[in-house]
């Protein structure tokens, strides 16, 4: 849900397609923009936050790497990735209590078949 928010959010700033396959130097600096919120606001791995355009971790550690040295070199992006970190915040704002509550419950049900799970296997790897 946030990852396809974000995405949007970007592509209508930057007037960009992040999924695209282009090295275009502005679809890589919105990717890089893209992966900057994503590692900063989100527990998803570097291989998740790569999955979700079509790259690999890699890809998604290069943009990071880089990110602050574009933001210093192009204004643009730099006015862009300001907008919208505002625009994320409201997101996250808008998040009714009784929806993070309804998911904090979910997951932790799904922590618990999980640990069902892994016991199991345990138990059928030991005999």
């Amino acid at each position: 849900m946030v990852v396809s928010k974000l995405k949007q959010l970007i592509n209508d700033q930057l007037n960009v397609d992040i999924d695209l396959t282009t090295r275009q130097r502005n679809y890589v600096e919105a990717r890089g923009l893209y992966f900057t919120i994503l590692k900063n606001n989100t527990n998803l791995t570097l291989a998740d936050i790569g999955r979700s355009v079509n790259r690999d971790h890699t890809t998604v550690l290069y943009c990071l790497n880089n990110f602050d040295d574009w933001l210093k070199q192009n204004p643009y992006l730099a006015e862009a990735y300001n907008i919208i970190l505002k625009k994320v915040d409201v997101i996250y704002h808008e998040a009714e209590p009784k929806d993070i509550k309804r998911e904090n419950a979910d997951l932790k049900y799904q922590n618990f078949q999980l640990k069902r799970q892994v016991k199991r296997l345990q138990k059928e790897l030991s005999t």
